[in-house]
């Protein structure tokens, strides 16, 4: 898989399960479901009934003590979560209908055209 080498966001990604993380310097292809607030509230079986979008992040450093990593990221369809993105934006990173990352966008470096 290819780098990401232009995205639209640097993140930092929080691993739910240590034993899943990628290596620095790989990249890895998932979908994502922007946290929107009571979404857990209103939407039956949300994270997995959430609106999926597809992401690729690759990894820039190491996997600090406590499960976190930086990571560039880019989606298949920038237009399609331009409303979403936002520095502070937290998004969950899925592996079919389970989290396995919590990501916040640390820097933006995307914006739509007008």
């Amino acid at each position: 898989m290819r780098d990401v080498s232009d995205p639209v966001a640097i993140a930092r990604v929080r691993w739910l399960d240590l034993g899943r993380h990628p290596a620095p310097g790989s990249t890895m292809g998932a979908t994502a479901v922007f946290v929107l607030g009571n979404d857990a509230e209103v939407i039956p079986g949300w994270p997995a009934m959430g609106k999926h979008f597809s992401v690729l992040l690759t990894f820039t450093d190491a996997l600090t003590g406590t499960g976190e990593a930086e990571a560039k990221v880019d989606f298949l369809d920038r237009e399609a979560v331009a409303n979403y993105l936002r520095e502070g934006a937290t998004l969950l990173i899925m592996a079919g209908p389970q989290p396995i990352a919590e990501a916040q966008i640390t820097t933006l470096l995307w914006k739509p055209d007008p």
